[in-house]
């Protein structure tokens, strides 16, 4: 049963009198679902070389600032100053419009260009501490108590054109967290193509916008309805809307602009003062839908990386498996190993010896590997032959591999000196391989010769005999031919494989062999794998997985609940 009652400053207790928690507010679960979707966003590496890398980056960098700079720090204090962001080319006049604003000297102009290198924030007096980080880090704060500043605060932004790219970015992570948009223009520069650059990613956002043709002569009278006409084909228009403000040329004189020169101007920033908290909501929902639409884009952009990874990989896998195939197929047609090694094992055991021996009884097999080195020399000549062809065959998907990659321009950018050619460890691992394949057909013969072994027969040929002659047996296939089509190689099989059956009998002889050229097989196309492995491992420290796009997409639906959760308290 409820027993609880209420603490001295009033927080609800529970049953056990214990402090129940406050409800947590719809802004700050909103604000801890943005969190994390910034976080998902900027785990996107868009690493992977390509002409498509910076503008994914791009994406990625401008989505996860318009989260976390905007809308987490904007939903931590919705009661805060609105930020107006005054922006333009250079020469523009954005610094004459503040001080006419200001009704004084407040940003400093000038004919050098650029005029305003570092933001000029325009705050109420008390507010400086607000500015003194992150996009302002470096910014000249001037603090005032002007009327305006009470629901306000204005920034001076350096030119959008300037030849010093610091410049320009400075201005665009200011705009970026800005609450309203101001953009200067004069009737010389409103058709530049950088302005309108950002100008369409800021009405895509759904910031508010105010326009200012600047410096107007009779002369250029037609340059706003010009200006209106290019709004509207540049789709700022449609998407911000915004009044256009005309501000006529004036005399050189005073720094500061009379007001009656502002007065379109001075009423549109006196009607944002008085809806502040209209604006700013507007800004933020704007902020929110479009919050969504780039982190789509940007789990679309992981997948699109991730296919033009998938055809790297493609090229790796094929390059590789096509050796490995034709090692395969050389085993099986006995051509795995030259001739020349066949050869040099008949003149050591003789095929007519060793046919005559057969027919005298396989028991006689072990006098002919007594001497231990006639095996272990063939051993060794098999295991350098081996690792010869191991190494030439991964060469040859190496030279594959970066054919293909070289007219990608992805996989260009990806290869390097140490890819363009076989790993150095290639080598020592198909000998690693080799050998352990070489001891383990003792294990085999062993294996297999399980209660048969035991018989007279199989017995007086011995383990290490009987193993090499499985050795030869892989490597003297004829590929179904018979001996008269394959000359002595089939006589060296077929003698082979008579002591084989003997032995252990022809199902589990055959089954022996396939065993072994099975288990050679795998070890060698393991070999090959590995060294394929250096370009799989390149491109994936390269790319982001599926799973990362996933996260990002769920971020984006938790968002969108959690935005909904916070509009309908607001209306309540």
């Amino acid at each position: 049963m409820y027993r609880g009652g209420v603490t001295d400053s009033g927080i609800p207790l529970a049953c056990d009198n214990q402090p129940v928690a406050p409800p947590i507010s719809p802004a700050a679960d909103l604000r801890a679902a943005l969190d994390r979707l910034a976080e998902a966003v900027e785990a996107v590496g868009f690493r992977l070389p390509g002409s498509a890398g910076p503008d994914r980056r791009q994406l990625r960098d401008i989505t996860a600032t318009l989260v976390r700079d905007y809308l987490v720090a904007r939903l931590g204090d919705m009661d805060g100053p609105m930020l107006v962001a005054v922006f333009g080319p250079t020469g523009s006049g954005k610094s004459t419009i503040l001080n006419a604003l200001a009704g004084r000297e407040v940003s400093p102009a000038g004919v050098i260009r650029p005029t305003t290198r570092a933001p000029v924030v325009w705050c109420r007096r008390g507010h400086a501490h607000r500015y003194a980080a992150g996009a302002f880090a470096e910014a000249l704060v001037v603090e005032d108590d002007h009327p305006l500043l009470a629901s306000m605060t204005i920034v001076d932004t350096p030119d959008l054109d300037s030849y010093a790219d610091e410049n320009r970015r400075r201005a665009e992570r200011i705009l970026a967290i800005a609450d309203v948009g101001v953009f200067v223009t004069t009737p010389q520069r409103y058709a530049d193509a950088v302005p309108w650059e950002v100008m369409r990613g800021l009405a895509e956002r759904g910031l508010p916008l105010t326009f200012v043709m600047n410096r107007l002569s009779r002369r250029a009278a037609g340059s706003l309805a010009d200006f209106a006409a290019v709004l509207r084909r540049e789709g700022v228009a449609d998407l911000a809307g915004g009044e256009t403000v005309a501000i006529h040329e004036q005399r050189r004189g005073s720094v500061v602009l009379p007001k009656a020169v502002i007065k379109g101007l001075g009423q549109v920033v006196d009607d944002l003062a008085v809806r502040r908290a209209e604006v700013v909501l507007e800004s933020v929902d704007g902020a929110l839908a479009t919050a969504a639409s780039r982190s789509g884009a940007v789990a679309d952009e992981v997948r699109s990386q991730d296919a033009e990874a998938l055809a790297l990989r493609a090229a790796v896998d094929h390059a590789y498996r096509t050796q490995i195939e034709e090692l395969h197929a050389h085993l099986a047609g006995g051509a795995l190993i030259r001739a020349e090694v066949i050869n040099r094992w008949q003149r050591l055991i003789g095929v007519s010896d060793l046919a005559s021996i057969v027919s005298r009884g396989v028991g006689r097999v072990r006098d002919i590997f007594r001497p231990r080195q006639v095996a272990e020399g063939f051993e060794s000549e098999v295991s350098q032959e081996m690792v010869a062809m191991v190494s030439n065959r991964a060469q040859r998907a190496v030279n594959t591999v970066v054919t293909a990659w070289e007219i990608d321009p992805g996989g260009l950018a990806l290869l390097n000196p140490d890819l363009r050619r076989v790993d150095a460890e290639t080598a020592s691992l198909a000998v690693t391989e080799i050998e352990g394949w070489l001891a383990g057909l003792v294990s085999l013969v062993r294996e297999e010769g399980k209660g048969r072994f035991q018989l007279a027969r199989a017995a007086s040929i011995g383990v290490n005999a009987a193993a090499s002659v499985l050795l030869v047996s892989v490597f003297a296939a004829t590929g179904g031919l018979t001996g008269a089509e394959v000359g002595v190689v089939a006589g060296t099989a077929a003698a082979q494989q008579t002591i084989l059956e003997h032995a252990f009998g022809r199902a589990a002889a055959g089954r022996l062999a396939q065993r072994a050229r099975s288990d050679l097989e795998r070890r060698l196309g393991w070999v090959l794998e590995a060294d394929a492995a250096r370009f799989m491992e390149m491109i994936d420290s390269n790319t982001d997985s599926e799973a990362a796009a996933a996260s990002i997409e769920e971020a984006v639906d938790l968002v969108a609940k959690r935005a909904g959760e916070w509009s309908g308290a607001r209306s309540t």
